[in-house]
């Protein structure tokens, strides 16, 4: 049998029954509502009250405690969420936040639910990371760019610092010369297309795998291309080889279309593109990006969106790829590809340069 209560309420039952009236909420008003049965005497134990107002006895006694120290005024102070206290605290989540932010990321959420192990000594259960990473950080698994061992992050860094001085220079040089040439920037590069279908992820309702046709026949072509992002201006040409001879072709042809500019072609350390053998026409200049870096690249942007449109593609002969392929070309526009090289770190540099507007 549960003991009588030993709480004194000095308020008065009409007192009492003015603050439950007066509160907005409904948990504030059962809180007085307990101290108002006890004052009528309506309920003298804890089970009493828990019976009348369909609450436990920890819930009850707890607010009891509270008006004994505080009275009423803590009572309804009081902003108790109820609950257990959430498995990975504000600061640790905020560790999570930061770690998730980083390019090289988790693996999969094991990765995470190890990682909150070692880190902060929390045994986590696998559902509770899932959500936390899906659904509150907002986090998912996506497709990651390779990168190269190699790969000098302080060189790509010092690259884009310093590409609005070295474009200053070249347009002082032209000055010095004495010609009046606009100078425009081009971002170049190659790329393989064969008749090997190009595969990417396709969407299904969950549990129905996905099946795509595929293609195993290995003949290719290579795609030189050269684009300026600027204006989103583009310039192709199909060669068998990714070698120096098919790209010096490619410079003179370049060269040729673009007669009354001096343009930069910023390109990658392929050994086609140092060799001494080149001929670099007049009207051309290479600017080498840091070496294992195509994500300064913005005409990777270009290859991407062509292989996607590609993806899933199953022809017989590199004519009908080629038809293909030049459908996609086709459907490129000048502002289309602008969007997509338009990189921050080149228009400011041509801005810097008063190259641009």
């Amino acid at each position: 049998m549960s003991r009588p209560l030993n709480v004194f309420i000095i308020e008065t039952a009409d007192e009492l029954k003015r603050l439950m009236n007066s509160q907005q909420k409904a948990k504030l008003k059962e809180r007085i509502h307990a101290l108002y049965l006890l004052k009528n005497e309506r309920a003298k134990t804890l089970q009493d009250l828990a019976n009348f107002l369909g609450r436990s006895k920890s819930t009850i006694e707890s607010w009891l405690t509270l008006y004994r120290k505080k009275g009423w005024l803590g009572l309804v102070a009081w902003n108790y969420h109820g609950g257990q206290p959430p498995a990975i605290s504000e600061p640790v989540l905020t560790a999570l936040r930061e770690k998730l932010s980083q390019p090289q990321g988790f693996k999969n959420y094991g990765e995470v639910q190890q990682w909150l192990k070692e880190e902060h000594g929390l045994e986590i259960h696998y559902k509770t990371v899932y959500q936390t990473v899906h659904y509150k950080l907002k986090a998912k698994l996506k497709v990651a760019r390779p990168t190269h061992l190699k790969r000098d992050d302080t060189a790509v860094v010092e690259f884009k610092k310093k590409l609005p001085t070295q474009l200053e220079l070249i347009d002082v040089f032209q000055e010095v010369e004495g010609k009046k040439q606009p100078v425009r920037y081009w971002s170049q590069d190659e790329s393989r297309l064969g008749l090997h279908t190009i595969t990417r992820r396709l969407l299904t309702l969950p549990g129905v795998k996905p099946v795509g046709p595929m293609q195993w026949q290995f003949e290719a072509f290579y795609l030189y291309g050269a684009v300026e992002p600027l204006t989103g201006e583009s310039f192709f040409l199909e060669f068998s080889y990714l070698n120096t001879v098919c790209f010096q072709a490619f410079l003179e042809e370049f060269s040729k279309t673009y007669p009354n500019s001096l343009n930069i072609l910023q390109v990658d350390n392929a050994s086609c593109h140092l060799t001494k053998k080149l001929i670099i026409p007049d009207n051309v200049i290479l600017l080498l990006q840091p070496a294992y870096s195509p994500d300064v690249n913005p005409i990777e942007r270009v290859w991407q969106s062509v292989k996607d449109k590609l993806s899933w593609l199953a022809v017989g002969t590199l004519d009908e790829l080629r038809r293909e392929m030049d459908a996609v070309l086709n459907s490129l526009t000048a502002e289309c590809i602008a969007s997509l090289t338009g990189y921050d770190f080149i228009l400011s540099a041509l801005k810097k340069a008063h190259l641009a507007a």
